[in-house]
């Protein structure tokens, strides 16, 4: 069996980067309260002319302070070092990372988070037995911290300790019994471990909790295509598809169309008046670019059922893949008459839109499938890019953080994130998503990091 897809490593604060990093400002207010932001514009008018620039402490073996600091004083650089950390890890910068993770540790030897993320960072890095001890040590200091519970349930899957595997995710359903990300690692687990039939359930579970769970709908379809139920294989990966930038996906169901098509031209012979078997035999020509063949088979699955909005959208992007961009627009008004909630028919609409130049018709269907349904990737991922053409980029920046929160994983989304950033002059985290696109395979994000290049340093040079 295919390895199932794995839940990668939730590290809280060193992957979910703030929308504005920079100076760490402090000031106090008339009531004696202590605030911190990093954000200036959020500095009520009267006291910006009294804030504090947070400033790294020096080594005591180097400078004796007069003082000693108090607690706010040495939460204050802690933060800053750890928000220093999630700017080294971005930027690739994996020992420097450890580094500051382990001065973190030293000045607070009982801060939780720390040891979290050192880690996933030696996970990262491929040293899982020193990424089981130093996630042993934040579990240890906070037991109820899911995200360690979860790290370190992935790393011994990785090491083939599967009961220990299921025993930490176990924990995480215990702590969040509708954590879906859980269920769907211990379906990894089980299925790894060989127990298949158990698998299924555990992913069946994670979908039943949110049906937009990416992985858990590809670890159905990977689990689906082994048992040879080649309908619901094909399903989940076109689901997956349509939630959205996955990488893994077209891989998956590419090999489940293959491996699947014999069967659906002899299904089709059999039943030629049901029309779900004329659906799945016209993707899998698609997917040998027998266009014409394809064609007509979406044509008679239509001609029997006109009700299924899902074949009307597969029309549009059969359209789509051959070019033929105002037949998929069509297609995709098609597809909205039959099914008006269709929220992957409006970001395929979108998309469409788009391409032929027609910005607000883009924009309109980006927005509607952002007011049916705003919890999906690719919906976010359609309005950023809607936003982004259009030039607002501030609200481009918004959509994608928001992809990225809701699970997203492909490089393009961290380069359009640069882009944005870029064109804002925001170059730190123009860098660090540009960093994080071409470390993840965005073939383009090389060219946007030589003009940064050309107007600033990278961050923490």
């Amino acid at each position: 069996m295919r390895k199932i897809a794995k839940v990668v490593f939730c590290i809280t604060i060193l992957i979910i980067p703030s929308l504005v990093l920079g100076e760490v400002y402090k000031w106090v207010d008339e009531n004696g309260g202590v605030h911190f932001t990093y954000d200036y514009s959020t500095i009520p008018e009267k006291y910006r002319q009294i804030i504090e620039k947070g400033t790294l402490q020096e080594d005591s073996s180097s400078k004796q302070r007069e003082e000693r600091p108090n607690k706010i004083e040495v939460k204050f650089e802690i933060k800053k070092l750890m928000d220093q950390c999630a700017v080294l890890m971005d930027m690739g910068k994996v020992d420097d990372t450890i580094a500051l993770l382990l001065r973190v540790i030293k000045s607070d030897p009982n801060y939780a988070a720390a040891y979290r993320n050192l880690g996933a960072v030696y996970y990262q890095k491929g040293q899982l037995d020193k990424g089981v001890e130093a996630t042993k040590k934040a579990i240890e200091l906070n037991p109820n911290d899911k995200t360690a519970h979860s790290n370190l349930g992935n790393t011994y899957t990785d090491l083939k300790r599967y009961d220990e595997a299921i025993a930490e995710h176990k924990k995480v359903i215990e702590l969040d019994p509708r954590n879906a990300e859980a269920f769907t690692n211990v379906g990894v687990a089980l299925s790894q471990k060989g127990d298949i039939a158990e698998g299924l359930i555990q992913f069946q579970k994670a979908v039943s909790i949110n049906p937009y769970h990416p992985l858990a709908r590809m670890n159905l379809g990977i689990t689906y295509q082994h048992m040879k139920k080649w309908p619901e294989a094909i399903d989940e990966f076109l689901y997956a598809r349509d939630i959205g930038l996955y990488p893994d996906v077209e891989g998956s169901l590419t090999s489940t169309l293959q491996e699947s098509f014999p069967d659906l031209e002899q299904w089709t012979r059999n039943e030629p008046n049901e029309p779900l078997f004329h659906y799945y035999l016209a993707y899998a020509l698609a997917y040998k670019e027998d266009w014409q063949r394809a064609m007509s088979e979406i044509n008679r699955a239509i001609e029997l059922d006109r009700t299924k909005g899902k074949f009307h959208k597969a029309k549009a992007r059969f359209y789509s893949s051959q070019g033929s961009d105002k037949e998929a627009i069509a297609a995709c008004k098609d597809c909205i008459a039959a099914d008006p909630l269709n929220w992957a028919c409006y970001n395929l609409l979108s998309e469409m839109n788009l391409i032929i130049g027609n910005r607000e018709e883009g924009l309109k269907a980006a927005i509607k499938a952002n007011d049916i349904d705003p919890n999906l990737i690719n919906t976010q991922w359609c309005l950023g890019t809607a936003y982004g053409v259009k030039g607002e980029y501030q609200k481009a920046i918004v959509a994608f953080q928001k992809a990225l929160s809701l699970g997203g994983r492909n490089p393009e989304l961290h380069f359009n994130l640069a882009a944005a950033y870029f064109n804002l002059k925001n170059y730190e985290m123009a860098w660090r998503h540009a960093t994080i696109a071409q470390r993840t395979g965005s073939k383009k994000s090389m060219d946007l990091i030589q003009i940064l290049r050309k107007v600033s340093k990278e961050p923490l040079d």
